[in-house]
């Protein structure tokens, strides 16, 4: 899951679960990880789109769980950001 607010340039910060035998997880944090520092990933995504109406003044209810929070994440940097006033409940 991307977890960069939209401001974050250069960098690109996923968040990723480590799942039992998963392929990603095997790749990453396998007992011989194929993924060396300052190697290089070929990701594909976002599927779908998540984004914040910057145009409403009503309170913000942000739901996640696991690599979920990611999007979330990048919502509330996005917020302190741009020193929003608006509510935000966050679960």
């Amino acid at each position: 899951s991307i977890a960069n607010s939209p401001d974050q340039e250069g960098i690109l910060e996923l968040h990723i679960r480590r799942r039992e035998n998963g392929v990603c997880s095997e790749m990453i944090f396998g007992s011989e990880p194929k993924v060396k520092e300052k190697g290089i990933v070929r990701i594909k995504g976002p599927l779908g789109s998540f984004t914040l109406q910057e145009d409403s003044g009503k309170p913000i209810i942000l739901l996640a769980t696991g690599t979920g929070y990611a999007p979330i994440r990048s919502i509330l940097l996005d917020l302190i950001r741009q020193d929003s006033n608006r509510a935000v409940h966050l679960y």
